[in-house]
């Protein structure tokens, strides 16, 4: 256990979800207060003195309210004579107000508590806020060191891990979710096998698959997911013009390598550009 000293302050740690911004931020934490009858266990969120500020599942921001709550807590005496240490989440959500409401917390944790931002960006969060944190930007990981750690550290077969490590995008974290969870897996497989399957399909019949990858959003996370499956398809067109360009292991979805080089004998090079020109302004 470490008595507050020169390391509290503010942090503000950015990078893609699931690069291990989190874990870290944990792993730290478990470090720097240690393991003793007030630590115990795998997980910090039964410690004392750690506070968390996320939204709520049904929201799409964080209001003022629960700044302000998250300020309040984060204001009391330490329980066990430590570091207070407030974690907040996805801080790019944060209203104007909730971002106003908390700047006296981020002036005043120095020497007594440490305060976390993690976020995608730095330009996503007000300058106030950013000019009163120190910077620790997270990015992509190599796929080579991803299928090394998936081997290495969690015993994965080779091959899998390999395919698991192309499809990660850099981020260990997703690389594990997707390795652990068939489910996940399958989920993020299935836009690029939708793509794949409608290319000769007729036009009413792709926007019916297309539609049912959609199912069970409404509003704002139907956008949110129609982005990202237009993202994925965008990555399939990509991984079509790598096996045109005999470059097999630059392909994402290697799980799907021999779809995708049946898929390149039926699009050109300059019919897969065409294609993700439209998708891009899509």
């Amino acid at each position: 256990k470490r008595t507050p000293g020169s390391i509290g302050g503010v942090y503000l740690v950015t990078g893609p979800n699931k690069v291990g911004r989190a874990s870290a931020i944990e792993h730290f934490i478990k470090r720097l207060l240690g393991s003793d009858d007030q630590h115990p266990g795998e997980t910090i969120d039964m410690w004392p003195d750690i506070f968390r500020l996320r939204r709520e599942e049904d929201s799409r921001e964080i209001g003022v309210e629960l700044a302000r709550d998250f300020s309040s807590r984060l204001a009391l005496s330490s329980f066990s004579n430590s570091y207070r240490v407030g974690i907040i989440h996805e801080a790019e959500l944060l209203t104007t107000q909730a971002a106003n409401a908390l700047l006296k917390t981020l002036e005043d944790a120095r020497d007594q508590a440490i305060v976390f931002l993690i976020a995608s960006d730095p330009d996503s969060l007000p300058q106030t806020i950013v000019s009163r944190s120190q910077h620790i930007p997270f990015r992509a990981v190599p796929a080579d060191e991803i299928y090394d750690w998936l081997i290495a550290e969690h015993s994965f077969d080779r091959p899998f891990a390999k395919n698991i490590a192309r499809l990660s995008d850099g981020r260990p974290g997703f690389a594990l979710e997707l390795a652990r969870d068939a489910q996940v897996l399958e989920s993020q497989l299935a836009p690029a096998r939708v793509f794949i399957s409608t290319l000769h399909k007729r036009v009413y019949e792709r926007f019916k698959d297309a539609n049912a990858l959609l199912s069970g959003f409404k509003g704002a996370a139907a956008a949110e997911t129609a982005s990202t499956v237009i993202d994925d398809w965008r990555c399939v067109v990509r991984d079509i013009l790598m096996t045109h360009l005999n470059q097999p292991e630059n392909i994402r979805f290697a799980f799907l390598q021999d779809d995708i080089q049946q898929a390149a004998r039926q699009i050109s090079i300059q019919d897969a550009r065409s294609i993700d020109d439209r998708l891009k302004r899509s």
